[in-house]
């Protein structure tokens, strides 16, 4: 067992390093460790980076379908065999170590009981006792005994490990569980496109994203409106200016436009107004700027030196949706002037 549990000397350089390349390559830190060390380290590792993964959601359980499998599990002692770092369990787990009854007790006689606390001299009285006994069970909760040499058993595929059986089980805990069809729209940049798309997915780095991601934030108000927590739907939707924004956009094409709360609600309406593919076409256009413009504003209130104005972010849609959507249908005949009275009543 210590040659399974100790062959890492540092883990949380391990932690650092890759924590360092994922701002680089912008995949999660499971996948880098499995790329830097292999699945064996991983495992190796399990016991304090599982824990690790689950408080700040950096991504998988990568290590959960590996089983560690140890040989001689009935002469090794368990209570001194190297943990990790080349640390035995008593030395890991004092607190445990201290009620245990039998202290020269076999790896084979700890692993998979059920009972821990029949092996106590007491039960554990909660604090640093508990969590120490936590801490134990979770370390060897992937640990089998068997009369062969160590190793390690890969439960998703009775043949052994496999390169789709892993795939399979990174896109059941990464990709979303419902297919949603992607909208495209010629009549705005892709840049834009594509911002929508991850609008859609609740991809883009609003705060509330960032902090399940383990990224440190300041604060999780939305910076526009400095109230309420920013998500996409309330960045987008809810917020004071957005909208204002969505009311203003109503008004200049002369629609009942609803109140919705979140895009597909938007996709929604939008899919069933009594309008002509034409004008359907240029009303999901603006509306597509108008959310570009409200995360460009968003932006600026961060990171930009001169703070926007509220009072320019209307104008600044009328005129980049002309300037996008006239451009990018040369069969229609666009006037500014017919745009500014009433963008979807635009004649071909």
């Amino acid at each position: 067992m210590g040659g399974v549990l100790a062959s890492l000397e540092s883990i949380f350089e391990l932690k650092m390093f890759c924590l360092a390349l994922q701002n680089d390559l912008a995949v999660s830190v499971p996948l880098l460790i499995l790329i830097v060390c292999g699945v064996n380290v991983i495992k190796e590792i399990h016991g304090m980076m599982t824990r690790y993964w689950d408080q700040y959601g950096l991504g998988i359980a990568i290590i959960a379908p590996w089983n560690c499998i140890l040989g001689m599990g009935g002469i090794d002692s368990f209570w001194n065999e190297d943990g990790v770092g080349g640390v035995t369990f008593k030395e890991m787990f004092p607190r445990v170590y201290a009620l245990e009854v039998n202290k020269s007790c076999t790896v084979a006689q700890r692993i998979n009981i059920e009972d821990w606390p029949s092996v106590l001299r007491r039960s554990p009285r909660g604090g640093a006792e508990s969590n120490q006994l936590d801490e134990l069970l979770e370390v060897i909760r992937h640990v089998s005994v068997s009369a062969s040499v160590d190793g390690w058993k890969w439960e998703l595929d009775i043949s052994g490990f496999s390169v789709s059986s892993a795939r399979s089980y990174i896109d059941e805990h990464t990709l979303l569980g419902s297919f949603t069809s992607t909208r495209w729209l010629r009549c705005i940049p892709i840049k834009v496109n594509v911002f929508i798309w991850k609008l859609r997915l609740d991809k883009l780095p609003t705060l509330v994203n960032l902090d399940k991601k383990g990224i440190d934030v300041s604060s999780l108000l939305c910076p526009v409106c400095k109230v309420h927590v920013e998500n996409v739907d309330h960045l987008f939707f809810l917020c004071g200016m957005a909208q204002d924004l969505w009311g203003l956009l109503a008004r200049w094409c002369a629609l009942d436009i609803p109140e919705v709360s979140n895009i597909m609600e938007w996709y929604s309406w939008l899919d069933t107004a009594h309008v002509s593919n034409h004008a359907r076409s240029i009303l999901e256009g603006i509306a597509s700027t108008m959310l570009w413009s409200i995360w460009n504003f968003r932006n600026a209130l961060i990171f930009s030196m001169t703070k926007p104005k509220k009072a320019n972010i209307w104008d600044s849609i009328v005129h980049q949706s002309f300037l996008w959507i006239s451009s990018r249908n040369p069969k229609c005949r666009f006037r500014w002037l017919d745009w500014l009275r009433n963008p979807i009543e635009t004649h071909l």
